[in-house]
């Protein structure tokens, strides 16, 4: 019974992240099918990605109860959004740019 539970509260956790907590994958404009699969696709890829990213960060714990203070997601979400935000994107910008010319 308890096993089945903490299924089920896994579970809820993915819905959680996907949804209000995450991603906010309901405020997709989408409705093709398709095109909702993929992007679903895409987002479990992602959440899979933060997720084993936040395996490797360091872990904070609440000082009361000796429990982590951030889920594994949640750290390596924000360990990935810091690196985006220190990533120089000029270089990459300016190739894409010069490629450009190469297909026109």
């Amino acid at each position: 019974m308890i096993k089945a539970y903490k299924q089920r509260w896994d579970i809820e956790r993915l819905f959680r992240t996907m949804k209000t907590q995450g991603v906010n994958l309901e405020n997709t404009p989408m409705k093709d099918l398709g095109r909702l699969s993929k992007l679903m696709t895409i987002v479990a890829v992602a959440i899979v990605y933060a997720f084993i990213t936040g395996l490797t960060q360091e872990i904070a714990y609440k000082k009361t109860v000796r429990a982590p203070l951030y889920s594994y997601f949640t750290r390596g979400l924000r360990w990935i959004k810091d690196k985006l935000l220190l990533f120089d994107f000029s270089d990459l910008l300016n190739y894409l740019k010069k490629s450009e010319g190469e297909y026109a």
